[in-house]
């Protein structure tokens, strides 16, 4: 029976898996999703009792394995990403659903003890950066900006089906099939290529060129 493969974590949130996003798990980045689905829940408090929260779902995002990771996992909203969330998209959450949210990690203080949290940084689908205010009880209102991100999901998809015809004309040229293209990148990068932006293409048509010269040149021989 063969043995399992052993995955070496490199922090130490990924040695406790769960189902909910958690800052560790960012490796530093600034990560975007788009939301699937906005619910509420019953999650157990450090106390043993329950209390009801907010919940957004993502799609699943498979263009690179970290947001393959953490695009399956969703997050619980606190009251400063809930008003952020109300003052880029409005508070009907149920109209959230589609729209890409950027998130990122930045330390506060919980109390005295400081902490590594999640926090919104902006949207790709806003028009321009947008001051947001937070209101959490007993404290004074206080102003966030929301920012205006990399292009959306949706301009990332157009720009891909747009171009995406081209470049495999271009590929075909240098003996790259279609097929082979996409057995390729699924089994080196865990990727999809019709999922990818224009600019990311451009980067892969340059990576497979430099692959497929050895073989050119062994083919002159």
């Amino acid at each position: 029976m063969s043995e399992q493969p052993r995955e070496h974590p490199d922090n130490y949130e990924a040695l406790f898996p769960g189902r909910f996003l958690k800052s560790g798990l960012f490796e530093g980045q600034k990560i975007t999703l788009t939301i699937r689905e906005v619910y509420r829940e019953s999650l157990p408090k450090d106390d043993g009792t329950e209390v009801k929260r907010g919940i957004l779902a993502f799609k699943r995002d498979t263009s690179t394995p970290l947001l393959d990771e953490l695009s399956q996992k969703s997050l619980v909203l606190n009251r400063t990403n809930g008003d952020c969330m109300v003052g880029m998209f409005g508070s009907q959450p149920q109209d959230w659903v589609g729209h890409s949210i950027t998130l990122c990690t930045e330390h506060t203080y919980l109390g005295r003890e400081k902490t590594l949290c999640i926090r919104l940084f902006g949207s790709p689908d806003l028009a321009k950066d947008t001051p947001v205010t937070i209101r959490l009880p007993r404290r004074k209102p206080q102003t966030r900006t929301m920012h205006k991100t990399g292009p959306s999901q949706q301009q990332q998809k157009a720009a891909t089906a747009k171009q995406y015809s081209d470049f495999i004309r271009q590929m075909a040229a240098l003996g790259w099939s279609e097929e082979r293209i996409e057995n390729h990148c699924r089994e080196k990068w865990n990727v999809d290529p019709k999922t990818l932006p224009y600019d990311r293409l451009v980067g892969l048509a340059t990576t497979l060129q430099g692959e497929s010269q050895p073989e050119t040149q062994e083919c002159n021989r």
